[in-house]
């Protein structure tokens, strides 16, 4: 005799749509010289007259693309394995965008910047007690620190 088991799940409720953003998201304070922190980010981020591009962002992601990938990955696996509803999905998306953003915090605290500051910086940067003063980006952290993530889970 045959033994019959029915298992009844419900569905995976799978996002239509997931965004996840890192960055300056919003404009954020005034700087120096009346410039918001967004707008002290774009230049750094592109560059501007005689200050070069050292890209935070863009190089951050060139670096790290594969590892956030394999980050998402696992987040949203372990979101479908589990309650599988929207709210799962949301959580992983915004795990990840914390992620992410921590890491780029990282990676311009740790001076992975390019081109190197000029040593007339570096210098001003010492008489002003700045430490470490070869780090580019870094004065008062402000700027880094205005590095965030979110996530926004369309159902």
């Amino acid at each position: 005799m045959a033994s019959r088991v029915t298992v009844r799940t419900k569905p995976i409720a799978f996002p239509r749509r997931v965004d996840v953003r890192v960055g300056i998201l919003e404009p954020g304070d005034e700087h120096e010289g009346g410039m918001t922190v967004g707008e002290l980010a774009e230049i750094h981020e592109f560059g501007l007259g005689d200050v070069p591009d050292r890209a935070p962002i863009r190089s951050f992601f060139d670096l790290t693309k594969a590892d956030l990938v394999g980050i998402a990955s696992k987040q949203f696996e372990i979101a479908a394995r589990g309650r599988a509803d929207l709210p799962a999905f949301t959580l992983a998306a915004e795990r990840v965008a914390v992620k992410a953003a921590a890491g780029l915090r990282n990676h311009i605290a740790f001076g992975n910047l390019e081109p190197d500051l000029a040593e007339s910086t570096k210098k001003s940067k010492e008489r002003r007690g700045i430490k470490p003063p070869w780090v580019p980006l870094i004065e008062t952290g402000v700027l880094r620190n205005h590095y965030i993530g979110d996530a926004e889970v369309t159902p």
